[in-house]
């Protein structure tokens, strides 16, 4: 009975041994390529974030941009360095004057948790 099957096709056991193993190592490539490309995923979600908060902080800025505030020291676009918490991230910018003119430049970094 047995070399009946084997003549219609029917694999002996040591072929279904190596195609599963084949198919095992196969499957965990592609797990493996899944798994890495949802943690950067995560990872741009949590840049974008960060940008976004930074552009808030810089569409207030400019909200607040009026004569009155310009020279006043005690305005949130004085010349300095602030630092700000909103939420998980860390804000830090340094506003300075552009020398000769009556000009203002602002330097951003924002700090964003690491994933693990």
């Amino acid at each position: 009975m047995l070399k009946n099957l084997q003549k219609e096709g029917f694999a002996s056991i040591v072929e279904v041994i190596v195609t599963a193993v084949i198919f095992v190592i196969a499957s965990f490539g592609i797990f493996a390529t899944i798994s890495n490309m949802r943690m950067h995923g995560a990872e741009s979600t949590v840049k974008l974030e960060a940008t976004y908060v930074g552009k808030g902080i810089i569409d207030q800025l400019m909200r607040e941009l009026t004569a009155n505030v310009w020279h006043s020291p005690t305005s949130n676009l004085a010349v300095g360095t602030y630092n700000r918490m909103e939420g998980n991230y860390m804000i830090n910018y340094v506003i300075s004057d552009v020398s000769g003119l009556n000009l203002r430049k602002l330097v951003m970094n924002v700090t964003f948790p690491d994933l693990l």
